[in-house]
């Protein structure tokens, strides 16, 4: 099963983006499953198979695959 790279990205210039770990395909299924009940959030594609989730705190989760390009 895939592995993705998973981080916050802050949007304030001044904070730097928080890598978190990796994480399994089914963590990121959760997650985007989740954001179906929250009107607030969103999934938006990322570069080389990543996606970035909208967090309830304006932040946003990147999900990179392990064997996925930067974004």
């Amino acid at each position: 099963m895939p592995e993705f790279h998973a981080a916050v990205v802050h949007p304030a210039d001044d904070v730097p983006d928080t890598y978190c770990g990796v994480v399994s395909q089914e963590h990121v299924d959760a997650v985007v499953a989740a954001c179906a009940d929250h009107p607030d959030r969103w999934v938006k594609p990322g570069r080389g198979g990543g996606i970035y989730v909208l967090r309830e705190d304006g932040d946003l989760d990147h999900y990179l695959p392990v064997d996925g390009a930067a974004d």
